[in-house]
């Protein structure tokens, strides 16, 4: 009965934190000056919700450890964003959950089941080498200069463990494995549900990214099944939010010639590919190459296809604001860390006093290339 009751608790917890990062995204959406909400909308904020939370995390860590107070700072933003869409989501939600008991029902189930699978111990071996760590460290205090001396890994500057330490508060104190992952597989569920009911019902005529969403399905079970569900890992989280770039970098690109979009909602969904893409690098350096790709085909895609691209545009420009200070904060950590902006690449070092022996730097670069390419045997 005990187990029962954590995995409610645990399953509470991913739908309130569900919540409060849809009204962080609801709050910056409406802060672009988009009034207009269609139902479709309301599944994608949270992920923006995602993006200005890494974003505030990363700046708070200058001077403050990530504790209680950062995690109070984003509920408080959560409920300002619903606050100031009260009226839209007043004319949106009732739409939006009429006659949908069934999905809301099989979510609910969904959320329950991802539960179960993350509170578990964790068992990637790199969560006991270096994810807990970096997590504690976060916890414990601000940002260390030269922390990497200590350890090599621990100046891996992934935005992730900024993430995961977030929910290291509380009555959840120690279990953050239980929250990490696992919030971003329900919010991930909460996008294929739709998607799915459209190509099983064939109620109308699916597009081809309710499709590509409707196959996310397949690797959302084995993720939730894997041994990355219940473990801090920076790999999963990267691979779910590629998943949802390349979803709406393909809904841009697929809708039909003959719809022209409005510009302001064209410039959101690039907004969103953009912020998306910005993230994603933050928490994985190996994910600049989609990044680079999904930004530029999201940018390439307002010309042609807005009704009045300088409202896209106008949108577009305060994105690129966020998108500078996402990437800079993340090349400020990194020499804070390091000495290197880039860390393990041993190239821009910074003749900072802790900065780690450029040796020691290519020698782990060359590990985490030649474990991508062979596991278990030396760069040699």
């Amino acid at each position: 009965m005990a187990v029962c009751g954590y995995v409610v608790l645990v399953a509470a917890v991913l739908t309130a934190l569900a919540t409060v990062l849809a009204g962080v995204g609801l709050g910056l959406r409406r802060l672009f000056g988009i009034s207009h909400l269609p139902t479709e909308d309301i599944l994608v904020a949270p992920w923006a919700g995602l993006a200005v939370v890494i974003a505030a995390l990363q700046i708070w860590h200058l001077v403050l450890p990530i504790d209680g107070r950062a995690l109070a700072l984003v509920v408080a933003l959560g409920a300002a964003g619903f606050l100031i869409n009260l009226r839209p989501l007043a004319g949106a939600l009732p739409g939006a959950l009429a006659g949908r008991w069934r999905g809301i029902l099989v979510l609910f189930v969904w959320i329950l089941w991802v539960a179960a699978h993350t509170t578990t111990q964790a068992r990637v071996l790199d969560s006991g080498l270096y994810h807990f760590n970096s997590i504690r460290w976060n916890c414990t205090y601000p940002i260390v200069p030269g922390l990497g001396n200590l350890h090599g890994r621990l100046a891996f500057n992934s935005s992730y463990f900024l993430y995961a330490a977030l929910f290291n508060s509380g009555i959840l104190s120690g279990r953050c494995h239980h929250i990490a992952n696992g919030l971003l597989l329900v919010l991930l569920f909460a996008r294929i549900l739709p998607a799915v009911w459209k190509v099983v019902s064939w109620s109308e005529e699916p597009r081809t990214w309710h499709v590509f969403d409707a196959l996310m399905l397949a690797p959302a079970i084995g993720y939730t099944l894997s041994e990355a569900a219940s473990s801090p890992t920076p790999d999963l989280a990267v691979s779910i939010i590629g998943m949802v770039a390349a979803s709406e970098v393909l809904r841009l690109l697929s809708e039909p010639a003959a719809r022209r979009w409005d510009g302001q909602q064209l410039g959101w969904r690039a907004a969103m590919v953009l912020l998306l893409a910005a993230t994603g690098v933050t928490i994985k350096l190996s994910f600049t190459g989609l990044a680079c790709a999904a930004g530029a085909l999201a940018v390439a895609t307002l010309g042609r296809r807005a009704v009045r691209p300088a409202a896209g545009a106008g949108l577009l420009c305060g994105t690129s604001l966020g998108v500078v200070i996402i990437l800079g904060m993340w090349l400020l950590r990194g020499v804070i860390l390091s000495g290197y902006p880039v860390y393990p690449l041993a190239f821009c070092g910074l003749p900072v006093e802790w900065r780690m022996p450029r040796e020691t730097v290519q020698l782990h670069g060359a590990w985490v290339r030649s474990w991508a390419r062979l596991p278990g045997f030396p760069p040699d």
